[in-house]
């Protein structure tokens, strides 16, 4: 399938979840092919939720929550792996905190 959708010289490929589920040999070929189209200018969207994988690979991170983007990572901040998750997880845990917050401003408490 994917093969098909190379044939057309996309501009843009969006890849949903492209390692889950296969070997780490197979993951291998993924990431050197998507390091290919983006060196021949495609490009390559990722969706992933392996934090890892997201920043082993990729150019520039958006940490996505409630449908909006709430932060987004450049290279030179992806630079140390243990850095870049903390500052991941800490977008999203401030996006999250946020939406409870609202929630809770939003509906209104019952009455025991």
């Amino acid at each position: 399938v994917l093969a098909k959708w190379l044939a057309m010289n996309p501009k843009v490929i969006i890849l949903d979840e492209p390692t889950r589920g296969i070997d780490v040999g197979a993951k291998a070929e993924v990431y050197h092919l998507m390091q290919e189209l983006a060196a021949q200018g495609v490009a390559v969207l990722m969706i992933s939720s392996d934090m890892e994988e997201v920043i082993g690979i990729s150019d520039r991170v958006a940490v996505m929550c409630r449908g909006r983007i709430s932060g987004i990572l450049n290279r030179p901040r992806l630079r140390t792996r243990r850095s870049s998750q903390r500052r991941c997880l800490g977008i999203a845990l401030r996006c999250a905190l946020c939406y409870l917050v609202r929630c809770q401003e939003v509906i209104p408490r019952r009455k025991l």
